[in-house]
């Protein structure tokens, strides 16, 4: 159920973003630079703990959605999530926490998916 809702949430985000006037360009998304750290920490369910952190290297505040991806060694998903970090200064670090499983070598993507900037 949770990733059925949070596909129809990352569907609806994109077609909203896709449908504003105001697009994001990849330019402007390029300056988020968002990075994970794959814990130790192990859940009931056998997931592991991932820290996703999101730097903003804009000079404009940032609202947006992260997917967050677990790969197995031969590419299939082991599952996903999102994060949504709001109103990111420029030069600012963030992060969320997020668990799922993981291969025996880690193997975890991220990407921004949209956003919006807003200031100066």
């Amino acid at each position: 159920m949770k990733k059925i809702i949070l596909t129809l949430t990352i569907i609806l985000t994109i077609f909203i973003i896709g449908c504003s006037s105001e697009q994001t360009s990849k330019e402007e998304l390029s300056k988020i630079i968002v990075t994970n750290e794959v814990q130790d920490m192990v859940n009931q369910k056998g997931e592991h703990k991932i820290v996703i952190w999101v730097l903003n290297n804009s000079d404009k505040d940032f609202t947006g959605q992260i997917k967050v991806s677990s790969k197995d060694i031969d590419g299939s998903s082991l599952g996903f999530d999102g994060f949504y970090p709001k109103n990111i200064k420029p030069n600012e670090k963030t992060y969320g926490i997020t668990w799922l499983k993981v291969a025996s070598t880690p193997n975890v993507e991220t990407s921004v998916l949209g956003g919006t900037f807003t200031g100066k």
